[in-house]
């Protein structure tokens, strides 16, 4: 089930890491970033609290997809 209220940046990590946001820490478009002072779009992997497809797929020989929460992603193969 997707996330509730719908975000596209909470349903992708949902997608991609199999929980909820409240585990995988996503549950908006956008990030506060208390250091920098602003919100940011939630696009950055780093910002994730758990395990995605990708990183679980790494030294697997497994190919990655593009999706729109890889920026910083452990990608062996890209393919966008």
């Amino acid at each position: 089930a997707p996330p509730t209220p719908g975000s596209s940046y909470a349903s992708h990590a949902t997608l991609v890491t199999g929980l909820r946001p409240d585990r995988h820490g996503i549950a908006a478009g956008e990030i506060l970033v208390a250091e920098e002072n602003r919100a940011r779009p939630a696009i950055d992997v780093r910002l994730f609290k758990a395990t995605t497809l990708w990183d679980a797929a790494l030294g697997r020989g497994v190919l990655s997809l593009g999706w729109p929460t890889t920026e910083g992603a452990r990608i062996e193969l890209l393919v966008p």
